[in-house]
């Protein structure tokens, strides 16, 4: 619960309800992607996947008391327990218009646009 929460904080706590919780189905959609025994926090600790994980470590992921934590802990409690519909579409990956103003990165190449939820835009394979 607090690597998804982390997860969805760190990229979207700006992006209200809506935009964590579809950042917590990327999350979601790639651990059904990874075999058997793979954690949340084994996908969101894989190397090059998210940006603030080479900021904040696996093992000191700071568990906050700020509205905008409280929030995306909520989120996650109810996507932990199904209770949440994927917005995605089943994307896999996204990224941010503001980091990428002049375009989609390099890697979304044959990828599809699933849906834009406020700045982010998530891709399906």
């Amino acid at each position: 619960r607090t690597c998804l929460t982390a997860a969805m904080y760190y990229e979207a706590h700006g992006e209200g309800e809506k935009g964590m919780e579809a950042v917590g189905h990327v999350v979601l959609n790639r651990l059904h992607e990874r075999p058997e025994g793979t954690t949340i926090c084994d996908v969101i600790y894989e190397k090059r996947q998210f940006g603030w994980t080479r900021r904040v470590s696996r093992k000191k992921v700071a568990i906050g008391k700020t509205h905008g934590w409280k929030s995306a802990a909520k989120v996650a409690d109810r996507l932990i327990a199904g209770y949440s519909e994927d917005a995605t579409q089943g994307a896999t990956a996204f990224y941010s218009v503001f980091e990428f103003r002049d375009g989609p990165p390099e890697w979304v190449e044959n990828d599809e646009k699933t849906v834009q939820i406020g700045n982010h835009v998530f891709i399906a394979p």
